[in-house]
């Protein structure tokens, strides 16, 4: 299986927010000397789903499914098909096609590297990547 891992960036943000948010609290803390134990524990929360979004994997895929991951490493969607031909892209977004009907595959295309997600692509779609021939309007 393939994995694609969460953009790199987003574990930064959060990360840096912590820091920030720590250093901010410390500031009060020199200010006033209250210790706001609340803040802590948010500026930590915080800067723990930094890591986790740093180095977890977002999603997994090969020609038979997609699995999706929480940034805790639980699966949280998985998706089944016999072919490529019942995945559907529109516009950015990816469907699954059961019958007439279509199924949202949540994956967002803000989450992971522009890289990656060519890759993601090329291996469902090949070259033929045009909205046009994958519109399901």
């Amino acid at each position: 299986m393939t994995k694609v891992k969460y953009k790199k960036t987003w574990g930064m943000i959060f990360m840096i927010s912590s820091v920030a948010l720590l250093f901010l609290h410390g500031l009060l803390y020199q200010l006033t000397g209250e210790i706001k134990l609340l803040h802590i524990i948010a500026s930590v929360l915080i800067g723990i789903a930094g890591v986790l979004y740093y180095f977890r994997v977002y999603f997994k895929y090969d020609n038979h499914q997609i699995i999706l991951y929480s940034p805790f490493g639980f699966v949280t969607r998985r998706y089944l098909f016999d072919k490529h031909t019942q995945l559907v892209l529109s516009g950015k977004k990816l469907y699954q096609m059961k019958g007439e009907r279509k199924k949202r595959v949540w994956i967002s295309k803000a989450m992971i590297d522009e890289s990656e997600w060519k890759k993601f692509l090329h291996a469902f779609f090949g070259d033929d990547l045009s909205a046009e021939l994958h519109d399901i309007n």
